[in-house]
């Protein structure tokens, strides 16, 4: 009987260790993180907002992976317009720019920038950055144009 109880004793000890270690491991488990984006292309088109009012045309395409990585990395990188704060910008005259970046031909990000105004680039509807002159001189120099290109005013369509 004692061999019993000790075998019973063993048994639910046992027990026990087996649901603590199951549970320390899989409570520690690491999930795995998705990959960083690598991508190896942008869009960029310019429009307008405003009716009535007509731009250049401005189309490009660039491939060039690491001009693409720089970019992306760029507007990753640009400080979140801060939350319930009233921020007072400069006339908005319209003129936007469409960026969409691409890994093999996956889209991985659409989004809006502002030409002026606040200048805020728009990744989603609740994630607006705030861009600088160095970002537009960076944006300037990766597509090839000059920046002052990049800031032009609409004009009006009689």
């Amino acid at each position: 009987m004692l061999r019993r109880a000790r075998f019973q004793w063993l048994l639910l000890l046992g027990c026990l260790l087996t649901v603590l270690v199951v549970g320390c491991v899989t409570g520690t488990e690491v999930k795995s993180q998705p990959p960083t984006p690598s991508p190896d292309k942008m869009d960029m088109i310019r429009f307008t907002t405003l009716p009535g009012t007509k731009l250049p045309p401005f189309q490009i395409n660039i491939t060039d992976r690491t001009r693409v990585q720089r970019l992306y990395q760029a507007l990753q990188a640009l400080p979140k317009f801060p939350a319930n704060t009233v921020i007072n910008c400069p006339v908005d005259d319209g003129v936007k720019y469409h960026l969409d970046f691409f890994q093999s031909n996956t889209a991985l990000i659409q989004a809006t920038l502002d030409a002026s105004g606040c200048r805020a680039l728009h990744l989603t509807t609740s994630d607006v950055r705030r861009t600088n002159d160095a970002f537009f001189s960076l944006l300037a120099k990766e597509i090839g144009v000059s920046p002052t290109s990049l800031l032009v005013t609409p004009q009006t369509t009689p």
